[in-house]
């Protein structure tokens, strides 16, 4: 795979999540600033689009005239086209159908996935995609061939909420019950997609073997609530963006975005959770610091 050259239209950062750990918060900040350019889409999935990752794999195969025999290919176009923003896209903004139209409607390829930040040209590109923290050695040495100078943002949860938040997304999304048995509960908890969101420091390890430390910005959910305005500037900052007290106030004055019902937690699910998790707390706090410190503090309550 060749380098990234002259005229390609690659992104300058990629968020790789972690997942529910305020991935679309940072997202909606980011969109709001003037100098920085995002896809319509969040979450792209080009780079785990291969069935073996348990993320959405609406762009499998590569081609789209096999697409379409495809439910998740059917499923991300009514996602996104069968909304009330669908009568917007004709002639209101004819760039985002347009835009849509590539993105679904045409062979996937690394000069495709450029393309796709076609429109952000002259301003400073990124995508963010949570599933991107599970990826492969294989699969970030790609991106590493194509984008060697890209920036990385990685935000932590305490794995035993970002568990808890995942399996009420689920709920909402109705991808499971909220009235699970205990047994179907860690069965879902214990599965190899799960246990590899939760795996922070394997992820750090494979993206720093490739990545500078320069390029790899580590924050944390934890800071979304208490120090939203720090977090922001550090981000905006890591990615050569204005960050002026000013420009941030600016961008925060949102809602929560992503939310999922609240959902009040069995005993028995978070004595699991705790039990699956402690060490990964306890090994996070020692090699990170910051909040991690507190996280085996923390009791789930909800």
């Amino acid at each position: 795979m060749a380098p990234i050259t002259t005229g390609q239209t690659f992104p300058h950062f990629l968020g790789i999540g972690a997942q529910k750990a305020g991935t679309s918060w940072v997202h909606e900040c980011l969109k709001k600033h003037p100098e920085i350019w995002l896809p319509p889409e969040k979450e792209l999935h080009y780079f785990d689009r291969s069935p073996e990752y348990a993320s959405p794999t609406f762009l499998h195969p590569d081609q789209p005239i096999l697409r379409l025999f495809g439910s998740d290919f059917w499923n991300q176009i009514y996602r996104n086209k069968c909304k009330d923003v669908f009568k917007d896209y004709f002639g209101k903004h004819p760039e985002i159908f347009r835009w849509y139209a590539n993105y679904l409607f045409r062979t996937c390829s690394d000069a495709w996935y450029a393309s796709l930040f076609e429109d952000g040209r002259e301003k400073i590109r990124g995508e963010i995609t949570p599933a991107y923290s599970i990826l492969k050695e294989s699969d970030v040495k790609h991106i590493h061939q194509l984008m060697p100078d890209v920036r990385i943002i990685f935000i932590l949860r305490n794995p035993i909420e970002r568990a808890w938040s995942q399996y009420r997304f689920m709920v909402r999304q109705g991808k499971l019950k909220s009235n699970i048995s205990y047994d179907e509960f860690k069965t879902w908890v214990d599965s190899p997609e799960q246990q590899g969101r939760s795996d922070y420091l394997k992820t750090i390890r494979i993206w720093s073997e490739l990545f500078s430390k320069d390029q790899l910005f580590i924050g944390f959910y934890d800071d979304i609530v208490s120090e939203p305005e720090l977090l922001l500037s550090k981000i905006l900052n890591f990615i050569g963006a204005a960050s002026d007290g000013a420009t941030v106030q600016q961008i925060l004055e949102l809602d929560r975005v992503n939310v999922s019902p609240e959902i009040e937690i069995p005993a028995e699910f978070s004595s699991y959770l705790h039990e699956k998790y402690d060490d990964e707390v306890r090994l996070v706090a020692q090699q990170l610091g910051g909040p991690a410190e507190c996280w085996h503090k923390e009791k789930l309550a909800k």
